[in-house]
């Protein structure tokens, strides 16, 4: 009797157990079995552009009681590498390992097993390494269009630029994977500057300048052509006839508002009293006007590149009466009235002025335009430099002369840039009065919107690398940076690196930072403090595999450089800052495996910024 009261005790237990949901359950990852902590990933995959690094969440069943440690292994090191271990403090449960991969030269996805091991007890993570280039073959661009997205021109089904195939090529899928293009046929276009895709921000219309039914570049027939519906099913809706157009950047569209201007140089592309300004109207709808204003004494290039004041309003840089730049008849042009009734004021420059790039007008406030002069020695390069100011630009213009500002820049690609808090950089020779030496600095030149702007500062900017590539690149009101080529005064060694300009809104200072061999494009900031920009890693060679995206953060604090290995990245168009999900991508276009530039297997690539 007493055995089965126990029996029936027991089953009566075990009843009551179950009805208070105390029921046990078998944890499938042997987490309730007793034993040291074991390692679980948060996730069993995850993807990341190849050359990217990616941030998985390790786990450990329960704390240890000790310092805990979890190798980490990777199954193709030359793809996905991992840190030998990772250690948990006594407590912690969960730690972030950081998975950084290395890109190929191939075109298909990669996959690699990350492995997490503590005793007996392991864990793999699936990481597949996506492909972020796509074949192109000979093109022009990119120019960045919204998220995921940039856009390029390029021959037809012939492979020949200018014959009456070309296309616009919509890029897709940027920073998420393989690149995806769709192609509409725009008509003939000669590459060039003048030529590179529009994005106007009316609607998604996108404007391409193109050589027009006779296929030649420079004659009457010059059509502006717009393109829309850019993500769905591109195509053209619209064009016009905009005259003889010239391969230079000062041909190109500029947006003013809702409408596009192109500045030309007349019927006969001279210098003279028929140049003129073409205005584009009626963008995003089916039809496209023009109307144009006389705007005489305009270059081939730079300085006459026009400047937009605000959504009505440009201004340019004129040769004056005698229609030869760098005299002293030099104008301030001012067009107002865009989209009404459009109107010239002209402003004769008091001086000699630079010419080229250093020409060009900045507009440094909100109807604040600078140009740079020459001194009343009527020279440029030399000690009394001047800056040129027209203050209320778009009321009664007023002219201020900041004087003496130094011996600046006299190469064909400085260019000074505004900061954005009424301020403007200037590029400077030192005391040597030669370009791109130790001794070159850069003036700071503040407060131009007021009646007596102060003297600049000048700011220590040796050894500048020369070229397109070697401009100021301008983050905030407060921090720019341009290259450094170092001792060696060459850009693509070991000893290059940035020079910070730091500060600028109070007390400005300078600094040199090491980055290692760069390569020669542009510096594209990724945010008021930082900067991205392809490096060509040890053996200082673009289009090689241990190319590198570098990024320099923190610039106005302490500056910290990053880097991932995105493989052969040798640029030969671009590159841009392509927007992703909460960041951006670099985009150029690469030279495929034969390193040539204008072939076959040229690329459209992607890099990854750390």
């Amino acid at each position: 009797m007493k055995r089965l009261w126990l029996m029936a005790l027991a089953v009566s237990l075990a009843v009551s157990l179950a009805a208070a949901g105390c029921k046990r359950h078998r944890d499938p990852n042997g987490f309730d079995r007793p034993g040291p902590p074991k390692p679980v990933w948060s996730a069993t995959t995850t993807s990341v552009l190849e050359g990217g690094k990616v941030s998985v969440i390790l786990s450990l069943s329960k704390a240890a009681d000790d310092p805990f440690a979890v190798d980490l292994t990777s199954s193709n090191t030359a793809r996905a590498t991992v840190p030998a271990d990772v250690v948990f403090p006594a407590g912690t449960t969960s730690l972030p390992v950081t998975i950084t991969t290395i890109a190929d030269a191939d075109t298909s996805n990669s996959a690699v097993l990350i492995t997490a091991t503590a005793g007996d007890f392991s864990d793999t993570l699936g990481v597949t390494l996506l492909e972020d280039d796509a074949m192109t073959g000979p093109a022009h661009g990119p120019v960045a269009f919204g998220l995921n997205a940039a856009l390029l021109l390029g021959p037809g089904t012939d492979g020949i630029f200018q014959t009456a195939d070309d296309v616009l090529r919509v890029v897709e899928n940027v920073g998420v994977g393989a690149p995806v293009l769709t192609s509409v046929v725009v008509g003939a276009v000669t590459p060039g500057p003048h030529a590179l895709p529009v994005v106007t921000g009316v609607g998604d219309a996108v404007l391409v300048l193109t050589d027009g039914p006779d296929l030649t570049l420079g004659t009457s027939d010059d059509t502006l052509v717009q393109v829309e519906d850019i993500l769905t099913a591109p195509v053209v809706t619209a064009s016009v006839a905009v005259g003889r157009m010239e391969s230079s950047e000062a041909r190109r569209p500029l947006m003013v508002g809702t409408r596009a201007v192109i500045a030309m140089r007349g019927a006969d592309l001279l210098t003279n009293g028929d140049d003129q300004i073409v205005i584009v109207d009626g963008l995003g709808t089916a039809t496209l006007t023009t109307s144009t204003l006389g705007t005489p004494g305009l270059a081939f290039e730079a300085p006459s590149i026009p400047v937009m004041i605000d959504g009505t309003a440009l201004a340019i840089h004129g040769a004056g009466a005698d229609f030869v730049f760098g005299s002293v008849d030099d104008t301030f042009l001012i067009v107002t009235g865009i989209g009404a009734v459009p109107a010239l004021a002209t402003v004769v420059v008091p001086s000699t002025v630079h010419t080229a790039r250093m020409g060009r007008m900045v507009r440094v406030g909100p109807t604040t335009i600078a140009m740079l002069g020459c001194g009343g020695d009527g020279l440029p390069g030399t000690a009394d430099d001047t800056i040129l100011v027209v203050q209320s630009a778009l009321t009664i213009p007023v002219g201020v002369i900041v004087p003496a500002v130094g011996p600046m820049a006299t190469d064909v690609d400085s260019e000074p840039v505004a900061t954005g808090g009424d301020a403007m950089l200037v590029p400077l020779k030192g005391a040597d009065l030669l370009g791109f030496t130790a001794d070159d600095t850069v003036a700071l030149a503040t407060a131009l919107s007021t009646p007596v702007p102060p003297a600049p500062t000048a700011l220590a900017a040796g050894n500048p690398a020369a070229g397109p590539h070697g401009r100021l690149a301008v983050l905030s009101s407060s921090d720019a940076v341009r290259y450094s080529t170092g001792a060696d005064a060459a850009l693509g060694t070991a000893d290059d690196g940035l020079v910070l300009l730091t500060a600028l809104t109070g007390a400005a200072a300078s600094a040199t930072f090491a980055t290692g061999a760069a390569a020669s494009h542009d510096l594209l900031p990724t945010s008021a403090t930082s900067v991205a920009f392809v490096g060509e890693g040890a053996d200082a060679l673009d289009g090689t595999a241990d190319d590198t995206c570098l990024e320099v953060s923190a610039i106005g604090g302490a500056p910290v450089l990053n880097s991932n290995a995105i493989g052969s990245f040798k640029v030969i168009g671009g590159p841009v800052l392509v927007p992703i999900a909460g960041d951006s991508v670099l985009a150029a276009r690469t030279a495929g495996p034969d390193g040539s530039a204008g072939t076959a297997d040229d690329l459209f690539g992607v890099a990854p910024i750390p």
